[in-house]
């Protein structure tokens, strides 16, 4: 019985990190690509976010373009825990640098790069 219960253990623990390392794994080639930024609420969650809809193209020689950020280079961090797109771009103030986390659906392979996830806000793949 207890041999039963601990190999069932097992595989449900197997499930859960094939599902976790699924939606945590990013490949490079699914990243590049072209994501729109839709803000149907037009409300502004925090400073240096677009407020109105936007398209942001990550290119695979690492420059991305933007309607907001305008144009730029960025830089993809794989961690354990999760994958981060910085985007390093020239404003009135000179360079600027801002951080989003790239998230992969559970069930799917829709990416998207999270904005601001209490406020639902984030970029979709195209």
């Amino acid at each position: 019985m207890k041999k039963k219960i601990l190999l069932l253990s097992v595989f449900l623990l197997g499930i859960i990190l094939l599902f976790y390392f699924k939606r945590v794994l990013i490949l490079d080639s699914e990243i590049f690509g072209k994501y729109e930024f839709i803000n149907k609420d037009g409300s502004n969650g925090f400073l240096n976010t677009p407020t109105k809809n936007d398209v942001l193209i990550l290119q695979k020689s690492l420059n991305f373009k933007s309607n907001y950020w305008g144009t730029g280079k960025y830089e993809i961090e794989k961690t354990f825990l999760n994958t981060r797109i910085n985007l390093f771009y020239m404003d009135e103030f000179g360079g600027g640098q801002i951080t989003f986390n790239i998230e992969k659906s559970i069930f799917g392979s829709d990416v998207r790069i999270s904005i601001n996830k209490d406020l639902n806000k984030y970029y979709y793949k195209i």
